[in-house]
């Protein structure tokens, strides 16, 4: 579709805006052949932070939507969380405040497990295409040991296409 056919008028516009033409990501071509800085790969920054970073909700809704829409590179911050389960948040400031770390955005975290799962679910709903995760870890050597243990998490970040069912991901 062309808008620039003849007079545009609301409907036209929607039309277009709406259109494949307008698509900020657009399929991938079938030639995979070339380096991976020859691509525009489509990517989120604080994924899992619905509207403000400041205060805005931590949800893994954030992934599920990025996902499904085609974004092919996710951001996870990981922090020490309680009863021994890494948590994904904004961050901390690096002052102590009475031998505490101190948040300073008021969002709430929600669980890696959590992510994990989220990742593995919608990760390839839309495309087969890798997943690049960038995944800023800030835990503790105990709780960096429990993230490795989540559901196995090469079985999670890598499709069949590129990592077949058979190789021995998980042992």
């Amino acid at each position: 579709m062309n808008p620039f056919d003849g007079p545009v008028d609301p409907q036209k516009l929607e039309e277009y805006l709406l259109s494949p033409a307008n698509a900020a990501v657009h399929p991938p071509t079938s030639d995979l052949s070339h380096p991976l800085k020859d691509y525009l790969i489509s990517s989120s920054h604080n994924t899992y932070i619905l509207g403000n970073q400041l205060y805005g909700d931590a949800s893994t809704e954030g992934y599920k939507s990025v996902l499904i829409r085609g974004c092919r590179s996710i951001e996870v911050d990981c922090w020490d969380g309680e009863h021994d389960e890494p948590k994904v948040v904004h961050g901390y400031s690096r002052l102590k405040k009475r031998e505490m770390m101190v948040r300073y955005t008021a969002v709430e975290p929600i669980l890696f497990r959590a992510v994990c799962q989220t990742i593995a679910k919608y990760a390839f709903v839309t495309t087969e295409l890798p997943v690049i995760i960038s995944l800023e870890v800030h835990c503790k050597m105990e709780q960096q040991k429990k993230m490795v243990q989540v559901e196995c998490p090469a079985a999670i970040f890598l499709s069949e296409r590129f990592w077949p069912k058979n190789s021995e991901t998980c042992s």
